[in-house]
């Protein structure tokens, strides 16, 4: 028998197994502590209060975490993570996940859902389809290791631009910041993010690029994400 109860009436021991379980074969290593489960919560600005948990025969079987905020007075929700572990696949459960993660949205007045999903899972993208969701753009993940081109890094034109160097929060009042970017490129989801505004000739803000500093354990920068 399949059960779906919020996550705010469910252990947290029980969500990091469902979570961890149907994450087994994922197409890209996911196990997490539950030091690092719990974190994501805040730093995802996720909700227990609108996130879900299966239950096949009282033992975890899928989850659905979801986070809802708003942005310019409006309610927009994600969905930041849907796992259903193996053994009990193909038996609705994703379904029903997404049925009550849909209800909810709609209680809370929701305007707009979002996700992400890799081009690959063609189940799941099928099912988000089904229930509503447009594919609106793809999300590119490119990486560079080493030094750049000195080449690259030389003036090409004639204006001349300035930098000012802020968090990334500081970006929220500039007139062309947009939050129509994936979820976790938005600068509240961006951990210790921080940011350089371009000034022009008139000392206009005409720019940003929003990044962070990733830490080795001993505290080397060891990469830098842009966003």
């Amino acid at each position: 028998m399949i059960i779906i109860k919020p996550l705010s009436q469910c252990s947290f021991s029980d969500a990091l197994e469902a979570f961890n379980k149907g994450f087994e074969d994922y197409y890209i290593p996911i196990e997490l502590s539950l030091d690092q489960f719990t974190c994501r919560f805040g730093f995802d600005q996720l909700s227990v209060d609108h996130s879900f948990m299966a239950f096949y025969n009282n033992t975890p079987a899928g989850i659905m975490l979801n986070g809802i905020k708003k942005v310019k007075g409006k309610k927009h929700a994600w969905n930041g993570g849907t796992s259903v572990a193996l053994p009990y696949r193909k038996m609705g459960i994703g379904e029903a996940l997404l049925k009550a993660t849909l209800e909810r949205y709609q209680q809370q007045g929701v305007v707009e859902a979002s996700l992400e999903a890799f081009k690959v899972n063609e189940k799941a993208i099928h099912l988000y389809q089904k229930y509503g969701y447009e594919i609106v753009d793809t999300l590119l993940f490119l990486k560079h290791r080493g030094s750049f081109h000195a080449s690259l890094l030389k003036k090409k034109n004639q204006l001349t631009y300035s930098l000012k160097r802020r968090l990334a929060k500081d970006i929220r009042n500039l007139p062309f910041y947009t939050y129509d970017v994936p979820w976790k490129n938005q600068f509240e989801c961006i951990h210790d993010g921080e940011a350089f505004i371009a000034l022009d000739e008139k000392n206009e803000e005409v720019g940003y690029l929003l990044f962070q500093k990733n830490f080795s354990s001993i505290g080397i920068v060891n990469s830098v994400t842009f966003y």
